[in-house]
């Protein structure tokens, strides 16, 4: 029994490429039925295999395209008209104001008093170096939290990022294995389309 499901799970991984004696098949049939008809039929037949072998080859492209780029053929069209010399482009200027340049960032101005003895100008520089010791720790724990928040932001990035690799190396190597398969059944769809008024007329 295991055997069996070996031999199965093997016989279906190329499956794309179980369609080709299908159609190859159906030709055949439409033939044996319509044998007077057969010069009509092989035109018909042919057109329409290189047409379904072309567009399984496209959707194929179409496909690695959405995996690699996040794109599609549609969009990179679009995007190329849209880069058309002759159109006009919108310019924008976006003004930004930068906080850290505002007065208030800039400018700490304090007024000095006068003092009339030595006494009060030593307990005045103490206040101002308590008041500078004071600012130093504020800024020092905001730079601590902005610090702390922009690696907390890293972290999720990175999280990101590499969830996004394992799923474009999943989606790629998925992409790889049935891409080749069905590109190949396009390939052989095509070629058969073409070969159908050779090989006929040769018969």
């Amino acid at each position: 029994m295991k055997v069996i499901k070996r031999l199965y799970k093997w016989s279906i991984e190329p499956w794309p490429l179980h369609l080709f004696p299908v159609f190859v098949s159906v030709h055949l049939f439409s033939l044996r039925i319509f044998q007077s008809h057969n010069q009509i039929i092989n035109s018909n037949f042919s057109a329409a295999f290189q047409i379904i072998g072309g567009l399984i080859i496209i959707w194929v492209i179409n496909s690695n395209l959405g995996i690699v780029s996040k794109t599609s053929i549609k969009n990179s069209i679009f995007d190329w008209l849209k880069r058309f010399p002759l159109i006009a482009k919108q310019k924008s200027v976006n003004l930004q104001v930068d906080s850290l340049l505002s007065a208030s960032g800039i400018y700490d101005a304090r007024l000095i008093p006068g003092h009339k003895n030595t006494e009060e100008k030593v307990e005045f520089l103490l206040q101002e170096v308590n008041r500078i010791h004071d600012k130093i720790d504020k800024t020092r724990d905001e730079l601590k939290r902005d610090i702390r928040t922009s690696e907390d932001r890293i972290s999720i990035k990175i999280n990101t990022i590499k969830t996004d690799i394992n799923e474009i190396n999943t989606n790629l190597k998925a992409a790889i294995v049935g891409g080749v398969k069905a590109e190949a059944l396009g390939v052989l769809t095509v070629a058969y389309g073409i070969a159908i008024p050779i090989i006929y007329k040769i018969a």
